[in-house]
């Protein structure tokens, strides 16, 4: 944090919003422009898949379908120490220019964070953008 109050980005922070951005180029449909162009108020959701830990699978080993019992049920993932606030910042950041014009835009935000449990369960994001209907 800077003397001033104001956070800034990390080298590695920077990076991850750079890998971000290259997909939401690549899914994104229109090359051109923002697909939400201010002053649209948008709805915004992110769901981050956490790449789940060796002691979580049957001998160690990272494997489809060898989740150990007691570790089967998604659930939320509280243990994991990762906030999911810096999670969203770094996306909205990344959408930035692609998504919208500004991540001012967002008006509501909902973030949630869970163990990944599909496949090799290495972890994965969604997002979601859509106009804000309301409360």
């Amino acid at each position: 944090m800077k003397k001033t109050g104001h956070a800034y980005n990390t080298i590695a922070v920077k990076n991850h919003i750079k890998k971000v951005q290259s997909v939401f180029k690549k899914e994104k449909e229109s090359p051109n422009g923002v697909i939400f162009p201010a002053p649209k108020a948008l709805t915004m959701r992110v769901m981050i898949y956490m790449r789940r830990p060796l002691q979580h699978f049957a001998g160690r080993r990272r494997e489809p379908g060898a989740i150990k019992q007691p570790y089967r049920k998604a659930g939320l993932a509280s243990e994991i120490k990762k906030d999911v606030d810096n999670f969203a910042k770094l996306i909205m950041d990344a959408a930035n220019g692609i998504l919208y014009d500004d991540d001012a835009q967002v008006v509501m935000l909902i973030v949630g964070k869970q163990y990944d449990s599909v496949g090799w369960c290495l972890g994965r994001t969604t997002v979601a953008v859509e106009p804000f209907e309301g409360y």
